[in-house]
């Protein structure tokens, strides 16, 4: 067996936090504050909570009602819409009241 470097240290923790998905939540928050800056303003969503999902075919713009189920990204998330999960930017979301 031959001598253990950094490089190896850091690839076996990596693949370790990917396989058991660990510091997902905290991991993207950490970043999402670490990379923007101060001045944009980033549009977050919760597992779980309720939003409208922009749909465009040609020119026709559609709202559909759908649950955020994962956060993938600061700006993207997957979406639960009429049975399907669509992979969505954050951009194609808007909040929905919890009354509607």
């Amino acid at each position: 067996m031959g001598k253990v470097t950094s490089l190896d240290i850091i690839t076996k923790v990596r693949s370790l936090v990917a396989a058991y998905g660990l510091m997902d939540e905290v991991h993207v928050e950490k970043k999402r504050a670490a990379t923007t800056p101060a001045f944009i303003r980033v549009k977050s969503y919760d597992e779980g909570e309720k939003v409208w999902v922009r749909s465009v075919r040609r020119e026709e713009v559609k709202w559909f009602p759908g649950v955020v189920t994962k956060i993938k990204s600061l700006l993207t998330v997957l979406v639960r819409v009429n049975g399907f999960t669509r992979f969505v930017h954050v951009d194609y979301l808007k909040p929905r009241s919890t009354s509607e």
